[in-house]
């Protein structure tokens, strides 16, 4: 498994002009009625809701975390 540190990562990402339109996409581009981006879900409003100045800012960075099956622990799979 590699490890790749995330600050350097997102300092670069924000260093392009091309990928900072993406990373900011969210604030931008705002849809009525339609699911297009996981901003426009339930849970992102309930966040910005609850922690209003960290989403006052549409430069912080959300990350989400997706296992895809992994179990860490092998002796407790299904």
């Amino acid at each position: 498994m590699f490890y790749l540190p995330i600050i350097p990562r997102l300092q670069t990402m924000f260093a392009s002009t091309q990928i900072t339109q993406h990373m900011t996409w969210h604030d931008e581009s705002k849809t009525q009625g339609m699911l297009c981006h996981p901003s426009d879900g339930e849970a992102w409003k309930h966040f910005n809701r609850k922690h209003p100045s960290f989403s006052n800012n549409p430069r912080n960075v959300r990350l989400g975390l997706c296992s895809d099956g992994f179990n860490s622990y092998i002796q407790m799979s299904s």
